[in-house]
């Protein structure tokens, strides 16, 4: 999704099914669930220079017996404010047996239309795209994943939205004899930190 980490950052990845939390310096983790149903997964990435700079993405996951798709979606952030980013991922979804993912429609639950990305336009990409609420308030998003086989399944997700615009960042001009100021932002996560884990059979 474009989201970033500073080197040496941890990822902790709790797959919401009683299993023991992964946690390691790579930005992705493979896990096979055991039975079928819907999980939440927990990103948690901590920044190695300051353990008390965290951030967490939630991903909902619906686990089939085998047969079906089966859809993953990553929300980042679940809490944003009025015009800010918010990513949605579906890329690490799992094709039905026997069949190829063709593409992907969001919907986001507010008054703008449906966003349908196909595999076709948008290649390895189309699975993610990223929206703007413009009021506060409480929203299920979702996607539904197609197949080749017209076989489609889709996930839901609840994002919050508080009230108050995303403020422009100020860029100050620099001055002769100056320093430099380091920021170290840690943004979410969950995108380029894709979850991957191997279909359940």
């Amino acid at each position: 999704s474009g989201s970033t980490a500073p080197d040496g950052a941890t990822y902790s990845f709790d797959f919401g099914d009683g299993s023991t939390v992964q946690t390691s310096t790579e930005d992705f983790a493979r896990h096979s669930y055991p039975l079928a149903g819907d999980y939440t997964v927990t990103l948690t990435v901590t920044s190695s220079s300051d353990s008390e700079n965290t951030d967490t993405a939630v991903a909902q996951i619906s686990v089939g017996s085998g047969q079906g798709t089966t859809v993953q979606l990553v929300v980042s952030p679940t809490t944003a404010k009025i015009g800010e980013n918010v990513t949605f991922d579906a890329r690490s979804s799992i094709s039905a047996e026997g069949t190829t993912i063709t593409g992907y429609t969001f919907h986001f639950d507010d008054e703008s239309a449906p966003v349908t990305r196909s595999v076709n336009d948008f290649g390895a990409d189309a699975g993610v795209t990223v929206h703007k609420y413009t009021n506060a308030g409480s929203f299920t998003p979702s996607v539904t994943v197609t197949d080749s086989a017209n076989g489609s399944q889709t996930k839901s997700l609840n994002v919050k939205v508080n009230p108050g615009a995303v403020t422009p960042p100020v860029t100050a001009a620099p001055t002769s004899g100056g320093g430099a100021l380091g920021l170290l932002i840690l943004f979410p996560l969950f995108g380029a930190a894709a979850l991957r884990r191997r279909r359940y059979s």
